[in-house]
């Protein structure tokens, strides 16, 4: 077995040799170490081409790059060693890789596994040459991992622990401070375990090691939680109860900063103010400060420091006298141009009105106490805040300050003067970045609005959203458009809060991705990464940048996990979800404002049930109402798994309990389906009957599936209708489900010829592009249905290139449609074995993806003679209840069909009068999918 080894040094080994060659040379090894931090999900070309030949033309470009897959593959000894056709992806029977196995070890909780393979940094020393993008993905991706490694420490400190194995903790905690040596939890932890092992002495010398470090390489004092657990420990503390996983405490709006460890100290100390014996030390310890600053500015006044922290931009407080000074928006614009320069950190204005909203219930708030605690909740270790001042008529000034969050002390202060706010974000941002050795990004209005008042509306704006206030949001937002048309990030929220239609929101989209190029980089990939009209794939790449480059942007980490879900990447989607749900845990006790949390819970749930992993989809929702108690969304998915595993009654009971917070239009489609299931459809027709006849165009569409499910393909077909008419949509978006339905009946002419005018007429929608692509790819799969039970495997024959073109605009399951199309072809000309194949290529989800897919690999399954398999690919498509292309009588007779094969008659004969008892009234089908099982009655 050949492995690449990606941390440290990279090479690759057979055994134990070390293969040159293409697998040594430099871009190469690049390539390799891309291919392996991809993993099973793989990389595009255009990706990999964009980081390894990015300034060569593009048909150059390409022919390197099959010259490097070709090589590798010579070398590495097989042509499966490297896999894929658009998407690369080593393939793990030949060649396995340390980076990845690393990763599943992390996932997976195995820490001491994880620590074995962690040998070095990823890449440690490489450089393949003149790459920036690739030394900028490397650096990124070793942070990640670094992160990761450092939580596998933690994790094998925290097991040693539990099972009493002191020294070993202490083991795992050194290494875990040679990571960070300035951390001051890890430095408690460290401390904490050797008294746990009896070695009460190397604790306190840690301590004061620990104190020197950061004095020396700082030139700041220690946090104060080491000294206070040395002073315990000289007490006489006992490990009674671990002192490692501190609580956090919110910073109290006025006062000194309250510290975690404030209730183990003899006494609260008194006012600054009061008289005492102490006042003497505030004083003092502001003076060794200054002193110790300026000894580490003049000592490296020439240096980059050994690290550039995360940074926050907090209030700047208005001293003009003006009714409108824009101070607020003026805090943005510093955070928006200081986060350009690519070595620096900094959190978005957006995040730290979030983390204030849920501090205190207010974004942009003017509590320094409020602002610092959100700064720490979202990793930030400074902080920077101001004051402004006008100084003369058109002249204003600007004093800032750099706070350290570990102990709320000054670290610098300036002063700047410019003739409005872009000027003194310039000068600012120009000379807090020269403080970091880092050259200045250029001026802020290549980013961002010209106006100032353009600027105050979105900042307004902002904190509308932040507080949940769409409607007055959306508003300010198009007011903020309106004063600088070219405002990308104006336009990238009023489409985000749009309330107008869809064609109205469709243009916003459009209009924010045209002028994403206007935006911070973080900003611009958000924008081109969630735009409506952007293809999938470079939705993917956009996204899996972002969440990369900036690891600490738990939108990023939401973002990317829906565009791995629609991809079908459902556990790494799954492994980026749960990270935005820790990351922004505190919006879970929130009651307003925006919650990403939850809209990531939301996103986790429908990924684990289009994995078909509907007990952690049930656990995660119970999860999140357990941490969010009776709020509407939770209850509502967890009453949809729960319909999903055939437990209606509990669904049931669950709606009645929490009847006063479910909307009928949220929990009504939920438990119909249920009913539906069970083949209980009174009460689905009673209900949909009443909603159809009160103007709700969702009756229509209830009626007309039920209707389809008792054969009813008449009344089915007018119902579909006139639910397309009652929403308004033209024929290419709304005509899905009747041509569905006339499939069904068997007028599969009528189904054709509505399918091929659906294909026409959506040449004239007005749409982006990439749009149009996968929804001509939606209808022409259906088509193709219509096409094989009709038996022209002519048109079918050219119907699987159009489908291939068409779906490569698309998602996960739109790009595996063309295989549909040709399962379909091999089996209508006799070819199962070849069917089987095609078909599983298509599969996107069992649960969630294209169901006709599953019921034709079915069926051909059944012709081989293996219903074994068969049985549990429909069992899962009757989970997932997707019934808009095939009818839930089609499933049961079809899983009937398969049962009886199998041998589980019992089985059978529940499914077969499922069917049966649904079509009691049935009209006459002759050519429908169901004909050969009710005989053409």
């Amino acid at each position: 077995m050949i492995r690449f080894r990606a941390f440290g040094p990279p090479a690759v080994h057979e055994g134990d040799r070390v293969l040159s060659g293409a697998a040594g040379q430099a871009r190469r090894l690049a390539l390799l170490a891309l291919l392996a931090r991809a993993g099973a999900r793989g990389i595009t070309r255009d990706k990999l081409l964009l980081y390894l030949w990015p300034d060569s033309p593009e048909d150059r470009a390409r022919r390197s790059l099959t010259q490097a897959v070709y090589a590798l593959r010579r070398d590495l000894g097989s042509d499966e060693a490297i896999l894929g056709a658009r998407d690369l992806r080593l393939n793990p029977a030949f060649i396995t890789s340390d980076v990845e196995a690393f990763e599943r070890a992390v996932a997976e909780g195995r820490h001491a596994e994880a620590v074995a393979l962690y040998t070095g940094p990823f890449l440690d020393g490489f450089h393949p040459g003149d790459l920036p993008e690739f030394e900028e993905w490397s650096a990124a991706e070793r942070q990640a991992l670094a992160r990761d490694y450092a939580t596998a420490l933690e994790g094998l400190a925290a097991e040693a622990m539990r099972r009493g194995d002191a020294r070993a903790a202490v083991a795992a905690w050194r290494e875990r401070a040679r990571l960070d040596p300035h951390d001051a939890r890890i430095a408690v932890a460290m401390m904490e375990a050797h008294a746990r092992a009896g070695d009460r002495n190397a604790a306190l010398q840690h301590a004061r090691d620990h104190e020197r470090r950061v004095r020396d390489d700082l030139g700041v004092a220690p946090d104060p939680a080491v000294p206070v657990f040395a002073r315990r420990l000289k007490d006489g503390w006992t490990p009674e109860h671990s002192v490692v996983a501190v609580p956090e405490v919110p910073i109290p709006a006025q006062g000194p900063v309250a510290h975690p460890f404030a209730k183990d100290r003899p006494a609260a100390p008194p006012p600054v103010d009061a008289p005492h014996n102490r006042r003497w030390l505030l004083p003092a310890v502001v003076v060794l400060a200054a002193l110790a600053v300026t000894w580490f500015a003049a000592s490296r006044r020439d240096r980059k420091p050994h690290t550039i922290p995360l940074m926050a931009v907090g209030r700047v407080s208005d001293f003009t006298g003006d009714s409108v000074s824009g101070a607020a928006a003026l805090a943005d614009l510093v955070a928006t141009n200081l986060a350009r320069s690519p070595a620096l950190r900094v959190v978005s204005t957006a995040r730290l009105y979030e983390l204030e909203h849920q501090v205190a219930g207010v974004a942009g708030s003017a509590d320094v106490g409020v602002v610092m605690t959100a700064a720490r909740r979202a990793g930030a270790v400074q902080l920077l805040d101001g004051a402004l001042h006008r100084i003369g008529p058109g002249r204003l000034r600007l004093d800032l300050r750099q706070l350290d969050l570990t102990d709320g002390s000054v670290l610098h202060s300036f002063t700047t003067e410019g003739k409005d706010l872009f000027a003194l974000a310039d000068s600012g941002t120009r000379i807090l970045l020269s403080r970091f050795g880092l050259p200045s990004p250029g001026a802020i209005g290549e980013v961002t609005a010209r106006s100032e008042a353009a600027v105050r509306l979105y900042e307004e704006g902002l904190r509308a959203y932040v507080a949940g206030d769409r409607t007055p949001a959306e508003r300010l937002f198009l007011a903020a458009l309106e004063a600088d048309t070219t405002f990308a990030m104006a336009a990238y929220y009023a489409a985000r809060t749009s309330q107008a239609g869809f064609r109205e929101t469709l243009h916003r989209w459009e209009r924010a991705s045209r002028l994403a190029d206007r935006a911070p980089d973080r900003e611009r990939l958000a924008i081109q990464g969630r735009a409506v009209g952007t293809p999938a794939a470079r939705a993917r790449a956009l996204a899996d940048t972002l969440a990369s480059r900036y690891p600490d942007d738990v939108d990023g980490q939401l973002l990317l996990g829906q565009v791995l879900l629609t991809d079908g990447e459902f556990a790494i989607a799954a492994r980026h979800l749960r990270r935005a749900v820790a990351m922004d845990s505190a919006s879970l006790r929130a009651s307003r404002g925006r919650c990403i949390a939850c809209e990531a819970y939301g996103v986790l749930i429908q990924t684990q049930i289009a994995a078909d992993s509907l007990p952690a989809a049930e656990a995660a929702a119970r999860d999140w109402l357990r941490r969010r108690p009776r709020a509407v969304e939770p209850t509502a998915l967890l009453a949809q798994v729960l319909v999903s595993q055939g437990r209606l009654a509990e669904a049931r009971e669950l709606a009645m309990v929490e009847a006063d917070i479910l909307p009928p239009a949220r929990i009504d489609p939920v438990l119909s389906l249920g009913q539906r299931l069970t083949g209980d459809f009174g009460p689905v027709e009673a209900a949909a009957a009443a909603r159809l006849g009160a103007g709700d165009p969702t009756g229509a569409y209830q009626l007309a599936q039920v209707r389809r499910d008792q054969g009813r393909f008449r009344e089915a077909t007018k119902l579909a209708e006139q639910y397309r008419v009652m929403i308004g949509a033209p024929l290419p978006m709304g005509g899905l489900l009747r041509a569905r339905i006339l499939f069904d009946a068997g007028r599969l002419g009528e189904a054709i010829a509505l399918q091929d005018s659906m294909v026409a007429r959506l040449a004239t929608i007005d749409q982006p592009e990439s749009v149009l692509h996968w929804r001509r790819a939606e209808v022409m799969v259906g088509l193709a249905d219509a096409l094989a039970a009709r038996g022209d495997t002519v048109r079918l024959a050219r119907l699987a290139d159009s489908v291939m073109v068409d779906g490569a605009f698309g998602y996960g399951m739109h790009q595996k449609y063309h295989w549909h199309v040709r399962g379909l072809l091999a089996a209508a000309t006799g070819r199962d074995a070849d069917a089987i194949g095609y078909f599983r290529r298509a599969v996107h989800s069992l649960t969630s993806g294209y169901p006709r897919t599953n019921l034709a690999l079915a069926r051909a399954l059944l012709r081989v003679g293996r219903p074994h398999e068969a049985v549990p690919i429909l069992q899962a498509t009757l989970r997932g209840g997707n019934t808009i292309a095939t009818s839930l009588t089609e499933l049961h007779a079809l899983l009937g069909d398969a049962w009886s094969a199998a041998g589980g008659t019992d089985s059978a004969g529940t499914h077969q009068r499922w069917a049966e008892r649904a079509w009691a009234s049935a009209e006459r089908v002759a050519g429908g999918p169901l004909q050969p099982w009710l005989g053409g009655r």
